[in-house]
């Protein structure tokens, strides 16, 4: 999608124990022995969590099992958004609203349903087709 803002972010990296095999096509094998990472809030920085940090056995099962438990705060998070932010726009952005012909997420052409804003933050972000802007 077009550099539409996120929500949230997860950024990560994981470190790994490299260690030799037999194999003559595969040198080394990884064995991830650590990770760490920081969810970004796009919209309100209090949002912004500080650096996880995990080292310890099965790295990848535990990143994985952390992440699913991520997705559902942040699901319970976003159901606290329920009451959808006003709509903030300048005089310039409605005339670029009126004027548009092409929806700027999937940029073929509009017919009637030209909406979107950000549902967090109430800023404007150009006009989209209803069902990409669901999406």
């Amino acid at each position: 999608m077009n550099g539409i803002e996120r929500p949230f972010v997860i950024y990560a990296d994981f470190e790994s124990t490299l260690h030799r095999t037999n194999d003559e096509v595969r040198i080394h094998k990884h064995e991830c022995n650590s990770y760490a990472y920081k969810i970004v809030c796009c919209y309100n920085d209090k949002q912004t969590q500080e650096v996880i940090l995990y080292r310890g056995d099965n790295a990848v099962s535990h990143f994985i099992d952390s992440l699913l438990l991520i997705a559902n705060k942040l699901v319970e998070r976003q159901n606290q958004y329920k009451n959808i932010e006003n709509m903030i726009i300048t005089e310039k952005q409605i005339e670029d609203y009126n004027k548009a012909t092409h929806c700027y997420i999937c940029e073929n052409e509009l017919k009637n349903d030209k909406v979107d804003h950000c549902h967090f933050t109430g800023n404007y972000r150009g006009a989209a087709h209803q069902e990409c802007n669901v999406k």
